[in-house]
Parts: C-alpha cells; structure tokens; sequence
C-alpha cells in the first residue's frame, strides 16, 4: 500500500499473506537504512491480536 492510501483506508480490511486484517494504524519508524512505514493490522477472527508489519506487504481489497 502506498502512503497516500492510508488515511482512506483506515479501520478497512485488508490483505496480507493472504489473510484478511483490518487496518487500524501506521508508524513511521528509522533504522540504519532510513525511514519505513509499518502498518498495524487488527485479525478479523481474534480481535485481540494485532499484527505489525511494513505497509508495502499489505493490499487493498
């Protein structure tokens, strides 16, 4: 998912590996590389599990 899309897509569902999640947040983190973005992804069947991961591995539907 690009920068762009995040805000439209907040609190939607997403896909990543294959999986629906819904997104609930993104962070700007720094490493020795520079800046990323991390996306937070809530799973739609346990709602108390949260999933972090880079924004550029999740897909709208």
């Amino acid at each position: 998912m690009d920068i762009n899309r995040v805000k439209y897509n907040l609190n939607q569902t997403v896909i990543h590996n294959g999986a629906k999640y819904i997104f609930i947040g993104c962070t700007l983190r720094l490493s020795d590389d520079g800046f990323y973005y991390e996306a937070i992804l809530r799973d739609t069947r346990a709602l108390n599990s949260e999933l972090v991961c880079l924004l550029k591995d999740i897909h709208e539907i």
